[in-house]
């Protein structure tokens, strides 16, 4: 691999179009991945899918100044890791102060105040799960990713991220029919 990047290096310093395509195809699931890791359930997925954009066009822009390497890929970590940082802020900043709610059609106060318990508890719930579990029912409740963009972006088959949201979910709804207990009980 580290030729082929190597290679593929020089060729976008060439101005090579077609090496940025196939950096794209090469990389486009890893740098979703980490933008994903960093920038959590604070983005949406076209968020995601637009700072991924961003950091390939970043690299095109400044590909003169490119340095060559054995591996490209600690470079479009850092590049994403920067990117999202940047992006997670901007949306952190655009959203209401309280966006869980809307006024229009909203319960009752004491509704509500369960409600964002209830979110704030299987968010809690769901922090204590193990990588990449925690993250794949973070993705498929709380940010509506397609089960197939799920198991394309952490590389798992679609069978294995259907039953790890089934595993979640069933040990989530079993915290709550137990009555709520110690969340370090339910740690995967």
């Amino acid at each position: 691999m580290s030729d082929s990047d190597r290679s593929l290096i020089q060729q976008i310093k060439n101005n090579d179009e077609s090496a940025i395509e196939e950096l794209i195809a090469r990389y486009g699931q890893y740098t979703a991945a980490i933008v994903y890791g960093v920038g959590g359930a604070s983005m949406n997925a076209e968020d995601v899918e637009e700072v991924v954009s961003d950091v390939f066009y970043a690299i095109w822009k400044s590909r003169h100044s490119l340095q060559q390497t054995d591996s490209i890929k600690p470079y479009l970590a850092q590049i994403a890791r920067n990117m999202t940082r940047n992006k997670w802020s901007r949306v952190r900043n655009e959203q209401p102060l309280d966006d869980e709610l809307s006024v229009i059609g909203a319960p009752a106060t004491d509704e509500v105040v369960i409600l964002k318990e209830r979110i704030s508890m299987i968010k809690t719930l769901m922090a204590a799960f193990k990588y990449p579990d925690k993250d794949i029912l973070t993705a498929y409740y709380f940010r509506e990713y397609k089960l197939e963009d799920i198991a394309s972006m952490y590389e798992l088959p679609l069978s294995t991220v259907k039953s790890k949201i089934y595993r979640g979910k069933k040990s989530i709804v079993q915290y709550f029919d137990k009555g709520g207990c110690e969340v370090d009980e339910y740690k995967r």
